[in-house]
């Protein structure tokens, strides 16, 4: 498995989505004869009980897209059906996610849900996104907020693939192109992007308590929590 923080940029639509992600390959069981990227649905299942533990969570969104790696295949071209004979299909979203219904008959059932991709050429994100910041003003406690609750969602996740949770020791920003952040504590600070664009601001505990406020010149473009 593969954490990511997927970074925007100009030249890729799935690269523009900016979340913290765990990549998992579709697996082919080797009792299939056939040819075609399969996902056991228990597996999904598993992810969307967790995400359902995580619905008090206010500042990020859980989500689960599914993406290929072969050069040309956009989401548009991935469809995924279930092999119960029903007949149901689930087409992926412009940005690659697929919204699948929580069905612990089909898990129970051993249900698989079957691409029209070559095995071997698709894999599973599970992505936690940070809510846009609507505001230009906020408080440093109520930024850092969202380093916490990145924690919460990336420990439960840990959990689940039985591995040590990650330590989240703040928040990374992508701010547009002159965007800066200003930091009114009692020693003011103005923080300016590196050459990538990315403000990181570390969880400080005396910033904390102070709760000084925080002015965005320009909305950021997206946040990653800081491992």
């Amino acid at each position: 498995m593969t954490y990511i923080g997927y970074m925007p940029n100009t030249t890729s639509a799935r690269a523009r989505r900016f979340a913290f992600c765990l990549v998992l390959g579709l697996l082919a069981p080797h009792s299939y004869a056939q040819d075609s990227a399969r996902l056991p649905y228990d597996v999904a299942y598993r992810f969307l009980q967790l995400f359902e533990t995580l619905e008090h969570l206010e500042r990020i969104t859980p989500s689960m897209a599914i993406a290929s790696t072969q050069p040309g295949v956009t989401p548009a071209d991935i469809e995924l059906t279930l092999d119960d004979g029903s007949g149901t299909t689930f087409r992926l979203e412009k940005n690659g996610s697929i919204d699948l219904p929580s069905n612990p008959s089909w898990a129970d059932s051993g249900a698989t849900l079957v691409s029209n991709q070559p095995k071997g050429t698709m894999r599973l994100e599970i992505e936690f996104k940070a809510v846009p910041i609507t505001s230009r003003q906020t408080t440093y406690s109520n930024l850092m907020a969202l380093a916490s609750e990145f924690g919460e969602a990336m420990a439960a996740l840990a959990e689940l693939q039985g591995n040590s949770p990650p330590t989240v020791n703040g928040l990374t920003i992508q701010m547009p192109p002159g965007g800066t952040i200003e930091l009114l504590a009692k020693r003011k600070q103005t923080l300016e992007p590196n050459s990538a664009g990315l403000v990181v601001m570390k969880t400080d505990q005396r910033l904390l308590k102070e709760n000084p406020e925080i002015i965005f010149s320009e909305l950021p473009l997206g946040i990653l929590p800081l491992q």
